[in-house]
């Protein structure tokens, strides 16, 4: 019984072990992904990657955090130096320069019934899929 409960145990960690992120160098993340962040942050470079079962992370020295699903399709871009507006969806963008006199987006994240969007001036903007604003607050 206590043999059967030790290998029980010993499976779970290993089970645990094999789906916890993982540094990987950052030359083997896949091409899309070495492409996007280079067309977004040409200047910066990649200092941290990491690999999961399903995603992969991304920090750049330019401070920009970029979370990718696993087929190159971007889940959240964080940098404060702002978020590439070719990735920011054109009913979002417009209305963000409607609304907000173009205040920079610092993080834009995909979920799975819209967008969630941070202005430089600490707003916190919630879309639809289709761009439309449904909420917004202060982030205090």
């Amino acid at each position: 019984m206590k043999k059967n409960l030790t290998v029980l145990f010993a499976m779970m960690i290993l089970s645990v072990s094999a789906f916890a992120d993982q540094r990987i160098d950052p030359t083997t993340l896949p091409a899309n992904i070495q492409e996007a962040v280079k067309g977004w942050y040409p200047d910066a470079t990649v200092m941290f990657a990491e690999a999961d079962w399903d995603s992969y992370e991304v920090d750049l020295s330019n401070g920009a955090e970029i979370d990718f699903r696993q087929n190159g399709e971007w889940k959240s871009i964080k940098c404060y130096a702002g978020v590439p507006a070719s990735e920011v969806p054109s009913e979002i963008a417009a209305a963000i320069a409607k609304e907000y006199n173009n205040v920079p987006i610092v993080e834009i994240e995909k979920e799975y019934q819209g967008y969630e969007v941070k202005l430089q001036n600490r707003m916190e903007l919630y879309f639809n899929l289709q761009g439309k604003l449904l909420h917004q607050k202060y982030d205090d």
